[in-house]
């Protein structure tokens, strides 16, 4: 009996410290220096003395199924190929950090296949970082740079694209439990907390002025909408109506001065027209944005066709190999990587690179995707989730190397762990017939 009641207080425990690193982790993001990794250090805490207590042989619930081992054994697999491609291309110890990520991540999932965090935790704690990323936008943007005469970009602790993505992902998955709650009658505080936290989190987005995430939230309103049954769709109606023409309202009315979505607008047209117009790269009047990264990603390419099954390694070893493409981008900026996920991944490790990135992208998706039929209407926004949160990365990385930072991996994997295990508790529970409102 006491067993028993030892075992009934150590998984109490143990869900409150979930609950609590999982509020703490989604709501410190971006909130202060390497925020990413807090969520995920306190975790790992729970996840290590979790297995210390299995490897002592206290009993635990068996929570293992086949999507648990293929999620496991994928983890492993990215691990060991980006290893290995490390090895052969002979790079130093720390380009070993990132890919070691993955392996460190698989005590964290299994922590939270077996003490899954507070379901109002969780969204809680994404709301609140979603909103102190729109505030620390704010500040930056019309209090701190204009005093110091900083950047014109709101960038938090990151650099601005980084900052600027991660901020629009944090709107977007909000979205994905808001738009799946119960519809309500009357506009509840809770609602009005969620509307908030969107909004803030696309606020930091267009104050990092990071054009290439902004495409994000329609593409997550789209899929949440293609998803949504018909009586589902009648309500998110209403409410995508309702958000276009407040957007809109808000963008021809906004001040010239401050307006710089209208100038990020045209700066766009403008890049893309030069581009039409017959610009070569390399004789542009004028460095763009657009016209760097279209060099950039054909000297990846070129760097892809001499050397395609492994690649090269690096931008310094491809650097060494084809100087002539880098004789302008050097006046720019010291470029390490392609500002493309898939060109910066054939460059550096070919087709097997590529390989493994098309499985880090595909596995979760086909998970998440699979598992809405076994989810009941109230729990089906982690899934929904979990296609955005896989869809939104790989658009950032169309103009972003995200996985390239230390914040990228850090913010996928948490997430990811996050909505695989609380989607395999729901469907788990589903399965054995028994009531999938796990702790709400």
């Amino acid at each position: 009996m006491n067993e028993i009641n030892l075992n009934v207080s150590r998984g109490s425990f143990f869900k409150l410290y979930s609950s609590i690193s999982v509020l703490l982790g989604s709501s410190l993001i971006l909130a202060v220096p390497n925020g990413h990794s807090v969520g995920a250090i306190l975790l790992l805490l729970g996840g290590a003395v979790f297995l210390l207590l299995s490897f002592l042989g206290h009993p635990v619930n068996k929570v293992s199924s086949f999507d648990t081992n293929v999620f496991i054994i994928f983890l492993v697999a990215y691990f060991g190929l980006n290893i290995a491609l490390n090895y052969l291309h002979d790079l130093p110890v720390r380009s070993f950090d990132l890919p070691s990520r993955f392996i460190l991540f698989i005590p964290i999932f299994l922590f939270l296949l077996h003490y899954p965090p507070n379901k109002r935790f969780l969204w809680l704690g994404i709301s609140v970082g979603a909103i102190l990323s729109g505030a620390i936008a704010a500040y930056q943007q019309f209090s701190l740079m204009p005093k110091e005469g900083g950047e014109e970009r709101a960038n938090g602790f990151l650099n601005a694209i980084q900052f600027g993505d991660i901020s629009m992902l944090l709107a977007c998955l909000i979205l994905c439990h808001f738009c799946f709650r119960p519809p309500q009658k009357n506009l509840s505080l809770i609602s009005a907390f969620f509307i908030f936290s969107i909004a803030c989190g696309i606020l930091g987005s267009l104050l990092s002025k990071t054009r290439g995430g902004w495409i994000v939230f329609p593409l997550s309103v789209f899929i949440i909408y293609i998803l949504s049954d018909s009586e589902k769709r009648k309500y998110l109606r209403k409410i995508f109506l309702a958000a276009a023409i407040f957007c809109l309202a808000i963008t021809f009315l906004m001040p010239a001065k401050y307006n710089f979505l209208a100038e990020r607008a045209y700066r766009t047209s403008v890049e893309i027209r030069g581009v039409l117009d017959g610009d070569k790269v390399g004789g542009y009047t004028e460095y763009t944005s657009l016209s760097v990264r279209i060099k950039l990603w054909k000297n990846g390419l070129q760097a892809f066709y001499d050397k395609p099954i492994i690649g090269w390694g690096s931008v310094k070893e491809i650097k060494e190999h084809h100087p002539a493409g880098w004789d302008i981008l050097k006046y720019v900026d010291d470029f390490n990587h392609y500002h493309n996920e898939v060109v910066d991944t054939l460059a550096k490790k070919g087709l097997f690179g590529l390989s493994g990135l098309i499985a880090l992208y595909l596995i979760p998706f086909i998970h998440f995707s699979t598992s809405i039929r076994n989810l009941n209407a109230s729990n089906i926004d982690f899934a929904i989730a979990g296609i955005v949160l896989v869809i939104s990365t790989m658009v950032f990385g169309f103009t972003q190397c995200f996985f390239a930072h230390s914040s990228g991996v850090m913010v996928y994997l948490y997430f990811l762990v996050l909505f695989y295990s609380a989607v395999n508790s729901y469907k788990s529970k589903a399965e054995m017939g028994c009531d999938v409102k796990l702790e709400t």
